[in-house]
């Protein structure tokens, strides 16, 4: 008899924030990611100009989500500008850390097939500079045997696509 063992992995996002760094040397803002992975706790910190969202970046209409190597979202085509109250779909998420590779990036879906996300972009602030939102979902990989559970995420003043 084979035994199988399925592994869930369970992450709560707390926030993601940022904050000046060095205004009068760099002029980027560092942008920091909390969550909580099963017991784990993980830290990720970069500077704003690696953590970046842009607007029709594949030659098509749709948010690219980034923040430095470690999440990466897309959003299907024909998204409109941001706006407070929007829900932005994200079906392509990755999540790469020292827990695993979740998710997939890609806009084709013949290179990882039986990849997805649910995960889902609720913009509850714009300003004139950036913006702010929430987020949940879950997110799974042909690649990985468990799913990454996303809840209660957040980002804050993140740079508005220029």
């Amino acid at each position: 008899m084979k035994k199988i063992l399925t592994r869930c992995t369970f992450l709560l996002i707390v926030f993601v924030a940022c904050k000046k760094d060095d205004p009068v040397n760099t002029g980027y803002s560092q942008t920091t990611a909390f969550f909580i992975s099963n017991k784990d706790t993980i830290r990720y910190s970069d500077s704003s100009k690696n953590a970046i969202v842009t607007y029709n970046a594949t030659g098509k209409k749709s948010y690219v989500i980034t923040l430095g190597y470690a999440f990466r979202g897309i959003s299907y085509n024909d998204e409109p500008v941001l706006s407070a109250g929007q829900q932005i779909k994200l079906p392509y998420f990755r999540y790469y850390g020292p827990y695993g590779d979740h998710g997939t990036e890609t806009l084709n879906d013949d290179i990882a097939p039986g990849s997805g996300s649910t995960v889902v972009l609720r913009v509850t602030r714009v300003g004139n500079a950036d913006f702010d939102a929430t987020f949940s979902g879950k997110v799974w990989s042909a690649k990985e045997a468990d799913t990454l559970f996303i809840k209660e995420g957040q980002l804050k003043q993140v740079k508005l696509p220029e």
